[in-house]
C-alpha cells in the first residue's frame, strides 16, 4: 500500500512539474489554462471556496501559479525592459499595501479587497514576461476567440432557460447583483466583445466561417445591454474604421452600422422579452446610475484630499474600504472606476506606472504599424484592445482576463523588437537595422513582406 501511495505521489509530482514547465515555457498553455478556468467559473456561477483562514477560490490558485512563474521570468529577464520595470514597481507597491493592510485590518479584509488587483497584475506579469512571435500570437488569439465562443454558448443557454422558465435560471438570476436579463457580468460581456473583434480582425487566418462567429459575438455583447460595453464597442469601431478605412468595403461598414444602430434602437425603445421585468432596460437607458457613480467619485475624491503625503503617493492599505455617503446612504462598493481604485490603493505612483504601461504599448505599436504600413493585423488588434480597456476602465475595474490581454500586447511588442534587431531607437524603441538571427523563430512579417490579411 505504501508503495502504491508513493508511486501515485511520484506520478502527481511528475505531472505537476511537467505542466509547470509547459506553463513557464509556452504562453499559449498559460493563456489556455487561465481562460479555461475563467469560462468554467462563469459557467458554474460560484465554486465552493476552500477555507484556510480565508476563502480560496479556484481563480486564487490559478493566478497565484501564473504570478509565481511570471515574476520569476521577469526577474531573470535581460535586458529588463521599461514595461517590465513598471510592472515590478506595481507589484512592489501592491505587496506593500497588502502587508500593511493585513497588519492593520486583518488577513480576511485585506486579501478580499486585494483580490481584483492581484488577479489582474498576476496575469499581466505572466503574459508580459514572454517574447511572443507571430506563430504564438496567432495561437493566443485563437484561445481568446474560443473562450469568447464559450461565453456566447453560455449566454445562449441561459437566455433559453429563462425563455422556457426553467428552474435552473434562478441559479444565476442575482449573481453579483446583475439583473436577470443580463445573463453575463459586464466583465464577461466586455471580454466577449473583444473576442468578436479578434475574430473580425484575424478573419480567415484563424477561423472558418469567421463572419458568422464575429457577428454572433459582437451582437451578443450588445444585446447584454451594458452601457460601458456599448461605449467600448463604439470606440473600438471608430478606431478600427479609422485605421483601415481604405481597405474596409463601404457596403460592409454601412450595413454593419445600420444593423447595430437598429438593434440598439430596439433595445432602447421596445426592450426584449427574455425577462418579465424591464428593470434592466431602465437601468441601461436611465442616467441614475451615472449620477450615482459621479457622486461616488466626488465623495471618494474629497476623502482622498485628507490623505497623508505617503498615502497620496503609495495609496491606502488594502482593507481600508471604499465607504462613502451618496444621497444619505452609506455605500461600500468598489469605486466603479479603475483609475480611481488604483489611486486609492496604489497612490499617484501606481496610477503613473499603470498609465505609462499603456502609453508605452500604444506608442510602440503605432511605430510598428508604420513599419508594417498598417498591414499587421495582430498589432492593430492589440492596439484596439488596449484603447478599449482604457475606455472600459472609466466605468468598471479591469479583471484578470484584461491583464492577460494587456500582457499579451506587451509580449508581442517585445517580439517585434527582437525581430527588428538589437539596436533600439530611444525615441520610439524601434530598431531600423536588418532583422537579426531571431527573425525566423519569431516569424514576424514586416513591411518587406507585405500584408498578412487574406
Amino acid at each position: 500500500m505504501i508503495l502504491v501511495l508513493t508511486g501515485l505521489a511520484f506520478l502527481i509530482a511528475f505531472a505537476g512539474l511537467a505542466v509547470a514547465h509547459r506553463l513557464a515555457t509556452d504562453p499559449v498553455w498559460g493563456a489556455g489554462y487561465f481562460l479555461l478556468i475563467f469560462v468554467l467559473e462563469a459557467t458554474a456561477v460560484s465554486f465552493q471556496p476552500l477555507h484556510v483562514g480565508i476563502q480560496l477560490q479556484p481563480m486564487d490558485l490559478a493566478t497565484a501559479v501564473l504570478m509565481a512563474i511570471g515574476l520569476g521570468r521577469l526577474l531573470l529577464q535581460r535586458p529588463l525592459l521599461a514595461s517590465s520595470f513598471l510592472i515590478l514597481v506595481l507589484l512592489v507597491i501592491s505587496a506593500h499595501g497588502l502587508f500593511t493592510g493585513i497588519k492593520s485590518y486583518g488577513m480576511k479584509e485585506a486579501c478580499n479587497e486585494a483580490r481584483q488587483v492581484f488577479f489582474t497584475f498576476a496575469t499581466l506579469t505572466y503574459a508580459a514576461s514572454f517574447t511572443i512571435g507571430r506563430v504564438d500570437s496567432l495561437r493566443l488569439l485563437r484561445c481568446v476567440g474560443y473562450a469568447g465562443l464559450g461565453l456566447l454558448v453560455l449566454a445562449l443557454f441561459r437566455w433559453t432557460a429563462m425563455f422556457l422558465h426553467l428552474s435552473i435560471a434562478e441559479a444565476w438570476a442575482g449573481v453579483v447583483g446583475i439583473k436577470p436579463y443580463r445573463v453575463l457580468t459586464s466583465d464577461a460581456t466586455f471580454y466577449m466583445l473583444e473576442a468578436g473583434v479578434v475574430v473580425t480582425m484575424m478573419r480567415a487566418q484563424l477561423y472558418r466561417h469567421y463572419r458568422l462567429i464575429a457577428c454572433a459575438l459582437l451582437l451578443g455583447a450588445i444585446v447584454m445591454a451594458h452601457r460601458s460595453v456599448w461605449l467600448a464597442a463604439l470606440v473600438m469601431a471608430l478606431l478600427l474604421v479609422a485605421a483601415q478605412y481604405r481597405r474596409l468595403p463601404v457596403t460592409w461598414f454601412a450595413g454593419g452600422l445600420l444593423v447595430t444602430s437598429a438593434l440598439i434602437c430596439v433595445i432602447l425603445v421596445h426592450g426584449l422579452s427574455f425577462s418579465s421585468s424591464r428593470a434592466e432596460l431602465q437601468s441601461a437607458t436611465s442616467t441614475q446610475t451615472l449620477d450615482w457613480r459621479i457622486k461616488g467619485y466626488a465623495a471618494l475624491g474629497s476623502q482622498a484630499m485628507e490623505h497623508s503625503a505617503s498615502e497620496t503617493l503609495l495609496g491606502q492599505p488594502f482593507g481600508s474600504g471604499y465607504e462613502r455617503i451618496i444621497d444619505t446612504r452609506v455605500v461600500k462598493d468598489s469605486p466603479h472606476n479603475y483609475f480611481l481604485q488604483i489611486f486609492l490603493r496604489l497612490g499617484l505612483l501606481g496610477v503613473a506606472c499603470f498609465v505609462t504601461l499603456y502609453v508605452l504599448l500604444l506608442t510602440h505599436l503605432r511605430a510598428l504599424l508604420r513599419l508594417t504600413s498598417g498591414s499587421e493585423s495582430v498589432l492593430l488588434t492589440c492596439a484596439a484592445m488596449a484603447i478599449c480597456q482604457l475606455t472600459y476602465a472609466f466605468g468598471y475595474g479591469l479583471a484578470a482576463e484584461q491583464g492577460l490581454l494587456l500582457g499579451f500586447g506587451l509580449g508581442v511588442m517585445r517580439g517585434c523588437f527582437l525581430y527588428l534587431g538589437n539596436g533600439v531607437d530611444s525615441s520610439v524603441g524601434i530598431s531600423h537595422t536588418p532583422p537579426g538571427p531571431v527573425a525566423p523563430r519569431l516569424g514576424w512579417a514586416m513591411a518587406t513582406q507585405g500584408s498578412d490579411d487574406r
